[in-house]
């Protein structure tokens, strides 16, 4: 989660490994077929722990924070631990965040992975957004994204999301709202749809539903928040779509499944569901070949709300 505020520091530009090392747009060029459609229990804390020395409000980072929870092969964060059921490891790091080098960005995150290397105008602390905000200013821009599944209690968040911002601020909220196909060679007895129908299941069985988005926008309206707005979107999984610019999105949005896959099942299905290592290894196996598969049209519906606070 990122909050944003206004303020005047120097412009700084950079990159990311990842877009040097998979270029979705090659993966397009070089498919040439123009098959598919056109459109293709926790701990409690008291503060924040900042990851910077900065003298502010937040605490100095303790070393038991990085001593990460191992398990099956990924890491997770130990700061209330076992709240979050998503790894922390390097295979989950990928972040940009300069492109607005005018606002004063701070990031909230329950583990410690961030990098050293970051704008000036950002700041990462080690915090749970579910617990109490320990914010004094207010903010011009508070942004989500994919995080359904980490809240308990949207409507509390809305409502501290509300309270935290300036009059006149926005709330984003960017999320998935399932998968989908427009031409049925996506069915339910796929191994993706399975895989997503059980991650599904088990994040509901922890009361983290998967299909939050669904309710973004009641909910931000309960909470005050005016001009509401939502804006529904197709992210492919794989460049099957004839539309380049559909084709480039599918490339990205295969890369993020496929890594995904895992991250999203392996903890969840063994803790929650009980199911064995192998087998869950075996259904994303089976899952990954889906994926793999051109003739599978899927998608995902990719859900935007923003709202306002009122002036």
């Amino acid at each position: 989660m990122a909050l944003a505020s206004q303020q005047q520091v120097p412009e700084q530009r950079g990159s990311t490994d990842e877009q040097a090392q998979f270029d979705p747009q090659e993966e397009a060029e070089e498919t040439g077929e123009e098959e598919g459609e056109e459109e293709g229990e926790e701990e409690e804390t008291d503060s924040a722990l900042g990851l910077d020395d900065t003298g502010s409000s937040t605490t100095s980072l303790a070393s038991s924070m990085r001593r990460y929870r191992h398990e099956n092969g990924r890491t997770y964060h130990s700061f209330r631990n076992g709240v979050y059921p998503m790894p922390n490891d390097e295979r989950e790091r990928a972040r940009l965040a300069d492109e607005y080098p005018e606002a004063q960005v701070i990031g909230i995150d329950l583990s410690p992975i961030q990098p050293d290397f970051v704008p000036p105008n950002l700041k990462f602390i080690v915090d749970d957004a579910e617990a109490e905000w320990v914010f004094h200013e207010k903010f011009e821009l508070i942004h989500a994204r994919m995080m359904i599944g980490s809240f308990r209690d949207w409507p509390q968040f809305f409502t501290r999301a509300y309270e935290q911002l300036q009059p006149g601020g926005y709330i984003e909220l960017q999320d998935v709202n399932g998968l989908a196909c427009d031409d049925n060679t996506f069915t339910p007895d796929c191994p993706l749809a399975e895989w997503w129908a059980l991650v599904t299941q088990a994040f509901g069985k922890t009361r983290r539903h998967m299909d939050a988005a669904s309710q973004h926008k009641e909910r931000l309206e309960k909470a005050g928040f005016v001009n509401v707005k939502v804006h529904d979107f197709k992210w492919p999984i794989g460049v099957w779509p004839r539309d380049t610019r559909m084709k480039i999105i599918g490339g990205w949005s295969k890369k993020n499944t496929l890594d995904s896959l895992e991250a999203l099942a392996i903890a969840p299905l063994t803790r929650t569901l009980k199911w064995p290592l192998e087998e869950v290894r075996m259904l994303l196996q089976l899952a990954e070949a889906d994926i793999e598969n051109k003739s599978i049209h899927a998608y995902w519906n990719m859900c935007v709300v923003y709202g306002q606070k009122p002036v």
